[in-house]
């Protein structure tokens, strides 16, 4: 596992990278490499009244082979398909106003650019690309 962060004025990069084996790969099937890396802006504007942090989050994975999983047996067998080498991209916008964060999320921004899914098991597909808005607010008594 390697870990880093840099940061270049308000510009910042979070980077994660996990390469991993085994001398069983036929029977444990996991990819080689899994990266992550968060690259994002984050700034006081308004006269520092407001916080907005943006950037975009990518995993990404070598290609392996995959699992195959049987629903009546609730068990996980192998198989000869492989999935992986495709990048996952997430974007993301927060904005914290005194006590309030407001919060927005496009998961899986790039599902559908170079294939109509992706998968980690056979015929289960992760999911599509999804938008999610929050909103947090701290009370005090």
């Amino acid at each position: 596992v390697s870990q880093s962060r840099y940061q270049l004025l308000y510009f910042h990069l979070l980077n994660q990278i996990y390469l991993q084996g085994s001398t069983e790969a036929d029977i444990v099937r996991m990819p080689l490499l899994h990266t992550y890396q968060s690259i994002y802006f984050q700034s006081d504007i308004f006269k520092r009244a407001m916080n907005i942090r943006t950037g975009f989050d990518v995993r990404y994975y070598t290609k392996t082979k995959a699992l195959n999983y049987s629903a009546a047996t609730s068990q996980f067998y192998l198989s000869d398909k492989s999935f992986g080498d495709y990048p996952i991209i997430d974007f993301f916008l927060t904005a914290g106003l005194k006590r309030a964060v407001l919060m927005m999320k496009i998961d899986h921004l790039n599902q559908g650019f170079w294939n109509k899914g992706y998968y980690m098991v056979d015929g289960y597909p992760l999911p599509d690309r999804v938008l999610k808005i929050g909103l947090r607010w701290a009370f005090y008594d």
